[in-house]
């Protein structure tokens, strides 16, 4: 008896660290992503000097407009990956409990026979 629920905490360990290691290290990828062209497109404001003025060169302008349609997609992909992570959470939190269903059904079915 100790010995499967055991089991079920190693495993239960071991997807943990696989998969919490790489939601921890996509989410500070695309942090650091997102807050990398948050500092460009400021650094661009700041040479235009003037925020949001018809003045703004159209190099600059395009530059900006580049930035934000990628912090769109940034953001719409950190989306998408925080629905794939929750559906994987939800698929490994189902497979744990028919685990431990499982082992129950074993544990009770090896009481009845000793």
């Amino acid at each position: 008896m100790g010995c499967e629920i055991g089991t079920v905490i190693i495993v239960g360990i071991v997807f943990g660290s696989i998969f919490g290691s790489q939601i921890i290290s996509a989410y500070f990828n695309s942090r650091a992503k997102m807050l990398e062209l948050d500092v460009r497109r400021r650094e661009l404001e700041a040479q235009s000097g003037l925020k949001g003025d018809k003045s703004l060169g159209r190099d600059a302008k395009s530059v900006l407009e580049q930035i934000q349609r990628e912090l769109s997609e940034l953001r719409q992909t950190s989306g998408e990956f925080d629905m794939s992570i929750n559906a994987n959470m939800e698929h490994i939190q189902e497979r744990l409990r028919d685990m431990e269903r499982r082992m129950q059904e074993i544990e009770q079915q090896q009481q009845l026979r000793g």
